[in-house]
């Protein structure tokens, strides 16, 4: 069986910079509680059902293979869209890095292993699953967006529809929150954007990997449409 994308075209994002300055600060307000009982009941649930999205897309016939230390990996989104297409994605992995400080959030639900084991022989973290998951059925099936700001959230929109409303919590922090970080936040938020637009993908500042959830009146609200 060969894998054949499916192409959403769905949404159109325009991005609303004063929702990525709201979204951003409350990315910064977030607290690390990865054992607090509604913030760990929703990352199991994002893990677990990213678990099965995963599973149908190797069911499909996708071919997955992990990045060695030293790939320059995708240079633009075209090159991982034109890869998708062929049937193919490989994906950058956690442990060549895992965003800012990431020694303080060794905690992390999405750093526990799967059970899934990758091209490599070993254990797929979470966080590899999810990202590999996302460029599928967030990007790809969101008219083959982008890692602009608009290309990222159009991906988040088109994703939330695949899960639960407990699994959609994590993935809001996962996705939509640090991406309005990533370029709208106090600190690097402009140098970001000229990043961005210079295409200078690689070279970004991240935010700090917290297991938090927003307050459902962010997670429910509407942005960027």
């Amino acid at each position: 069986m060969s894998f054949v994308p499916k192409i959403k075209t769905d949404h159109k994002v325009k991005i609303n910079p004063e929702h990525g300055q709201q979204l951003a600060d409350g990315y910064d307000a977030l607290q690390h509680k990865p054992n607090d009982p509604d913030v760990k009941a929703s990352y199991d649930s994002l893990i677990k059902e990213t678990k099965s999205q995963y599973e149908e897309l190797v069911k499909g016939g996708l071919k997955i293979t992990k990045q060695k230390e030293g790939d320059k990996g995708y240079i633009t989104a075209d090159e991982m869209h034109e890869d998708i297409k062929n049937g193919h994605l490989s994906y950058f992995p956690t442990e060549h890095g895992f965003g800012a400080n990431s020694d303080n959030f060794q905690d992390h639900p999405m750093l526990q292993g799967t059970g899934i084991i990758g091209d490599d022989g070993n254990d797929i973290p979470a966080n590899d699953l999810f990202r590999i998951v996302h460029d599928i059925n967030g990007h790809n099936k969101s008219n083959l967006s982008d890692f602009s700001p608009e290309g990222e959230h159009q991906a988040f929109l088109t994703h939330k529809q695949m899960y639960s409303p407990l699994a959609n919590k994590a993935l809001f922090t996962e996705t939509a929150g640090q991406a309005n970080w990533g370029v709208f936040n106090r600190k690097s938020g402009e140098s970001n954007r000229q990043k961005i637009i210079r295409g200078e993908e690689q070279d970004l500042a991240f935010a700090e990997q917290k297991a938090g959830l927003f307050p459902d009146k962010i997670i429910n609200g509407s942005y960027h449409q």
